[in-house]
């Protein structure tokens, strides 16, 4: 299905490009660019706003001086009200800083960029509370002694990994500390997953996508049948949420997107990640969502957008997204919460929060 769609969001980039109408730069990955892209395919389909509708386009990703002028020269036309910005943190922030100065919304999902301005908006929260999330929990429900860290090659695993050790230090030996490729081979993974079981973990924190985990899974399960999987919210896919054979059957993970609290615009967890394939890219279709909500209701200028998206969750109700509610704190900050899942035979379902981790000691949590 979604492969499908993104065919349907790319044939459509011709109708969606320039000309007249409100302009949203988008820096992200591809499948990023292609969901803001549908959002906009989908909303001018129902009813163009002002008479011309909402475009996206690529915002400027060169280096140096080539790219500070691009910026300038985006900044300087009307017709753009806001930017979207997905990427590694040492990358956008410059470009950020550039977009914000100039006054325009920025709608980022790399939390953490150190940069003040009432024009920045953050789409998830600091990885930190991520982090320190998986590291209580995994401690209040498990109680591990041991664990092993894996994570993908890229600054997001990087990042994520950094945060996760100060969480875990001196409450858990870190005995396996290990780097995956997205499109790792056979060979590489057969040997991951040896070192992993030499390690003999109690737990094993995934820092990366899951494509890896779904090949290796079942061998880690049967080389280490008495340990947990604890995954950061890159893992969450189609691939998780359709469990095919129930190899993912227990599996633990972390995600901000919550079913219950999706509204009419996604009924499912299984619905929505199937609609448009990740975590990022349901906040890609909901930030060019929010933004036409806010042109629907009368904003026309960056000023009015801005003044429009500091509103949600205070003097207007959240918008409510494919990935959930969509309202910021003072800081500009989702104010979005993690939350941790199981993937069961049933479907994926909320694990409780435990609060003593003494009462885990001895006891095992059984898998779904």
């Amino acid at each position: 299905m979604r492969s499908r769609l993104i065919v349907a969001a790319l044939v459509a980039t011709a109708a969606c490009s320039g000309g007249p109408g409100f302009q949203v730069a988008v820096s992200g990955g591809s499948d990023v660019y292609n969901a803001a892209k549908l959002a906009a395919r989908d909303i001018n389909a129902r009813r163009p706003i002002g008479g011309g509708g909402i475009h996206v386009f690529p915002a400027a990703t060169r280096p140096g001086a080539a790219g500070a002028a691009s910026i300038r020269e985006k900044a300087a036309d009307p017709r753009l009200v806001a930017v979207l910005e997905q990427g590694a943190r040492e990358r956008v922030a410059a470009e950020v800083k550039a977009y914000v100065e100039a006054g325009v919304p920025v709608l980022s999902m790399t939390p953490g960029l150190q940069i003040q301005s009432p024009y920045l908006f953050y789409l998830a929260p600091p990885r930190g509370d991520m982090t320190r999330l998986m590291a209580d929990q995994a401690i209040a429900l498990w109680a591990p002694h041991r664990a092993v860290i894996v994570r993908s090659t890229d600054a997001y695993g990087t990042l994520v990994r950094d945060s996760l050790v100060r969480d875990l230090r001196g409450r858990v030996q870190l005995v396996g500390d290990e780097t995956v490729a997205v499109d790792a081979d056979t060979g590489a993974l057969a040997a991951l997953t040896r070192r992993v079981a030499e390690a003999r973990p109690d737990v094993i924190f995934w820092l990366a996508p899951v494509r890896p985990l779904w090949v290796i899974i079942n061998r880690l399960r049967g080389d280490l049948p008495d340990a947990f999987i604890m995954a950061s919210d890159a893992v969450e896919s189609p691939r998780v949420h359709a469990n095919d054979n129930e190899s993912f059957n227990g599996l633990v993970f972390a995600r901000l997107a919550s079913p219950a609290d999706t509204g009419e615009v996604g009924q499912s967890s299984a619905w929505t990640q199937a609609m448009v394939g990740s975590p990022d890219d349901a906040l890609a279709y909901d930030a060019i969502g929010v933004l036409a909500a806010a042109l629907r209701d009368g904003a026309r200028t960056r000023a009015e957008i801005r003044q429009y998206l500091a509103s949600l969750g205070s003097t207007r109700p959240p918008y409510k997204g494919l990935s959930g509610p969509i309202a910021f704190d003072s800081a500009g900050v989702i104010n979005r919460r993690y939350q941790l899942v199981e993937v069961t035979s049933a479907g994926t379902f909320a694990v409780a929060e435990r609060r003593d981790s003494a009462e885990a000691k001895g006891s095992r949590k059984p898998r779904g």
